[in-house]
């Protein structure tokens, strides 16, 4: 990240900077998904960052939610982090890194005690695989899950971004 970047946390009002990354990543804008989005930013169970330029460019985002539809981190109170994103021009300068200490010290400010992430296992994913565990991220230990449902033995299941692995990572360290 350049000295001139920064990040700010943003309301309902500027859900359109998010969005901008989203199309900048190539990523679909489904209306209901971000109505969901909007519901949760305006009762907290959500906040979402953005890193942007100097001039008022967003160049990543990231979602730290605190009402995860996985069921490990709903009963420990874990909020998790989701849907990472930087613009292809701007990745390997630090904006990734950024974008998740934001999510920690929000976290900790709400006092959580710890902090989950999850990556896809194919690929695609290796950037954020190697991200996450370099950053302290650790398996939760319950095994691979599908759309955040464990995913039994010997289960057929096609290898797409729902088939992924849990993470934690201890905020008091």
């Amino acid at each position: 990240m350049s000295d001139d970047d920064t990040i700010i946390p943003i309301t309902v009002e500027d859900i359109h900077l998010a969005q901008a990354v989203y199309r900048a990543t190539g990523r679909p804008i489904v209306a209901t998904e971000w109505e969901q989005v909007k519901t949760a930013l305006r009762e907290n169970k959500r906040k979402i960052f953005i890193a942007q330029t100097a001039t008022g460019t967003p160049i990543g985002q990231v979602h730290l939610n605190f009402a995860p539809q996985y069921v490990m981190f709903q009963r420990l109170k874990i909020p998790e982090i989701q849907d990472l994103l930087t613009v292809p021009t701007h990745r390997r300068h630090g904006i990734g890194v950024a974008l998740i200490n934001a999510c920690e010290d929000a976290a900790r400010a709400a006092g959580a005690s710890d902090i989950g992430i999850s990556f896809g296992l194919d690929a695609s994913f290796g950037a954020a695989q190697r991200l996450y565990i370099r950053h302290g991220y650790v398996p939760d230990g319950a095994g691979v899950m599908y759309d955040r449902k464990a995913v039994p033995v010997g289960a057929m299941k096609p290898l797409d971004d729902l088939f992924c692995l849990m993470l934690t990572k201890d905020l008091s360290v």
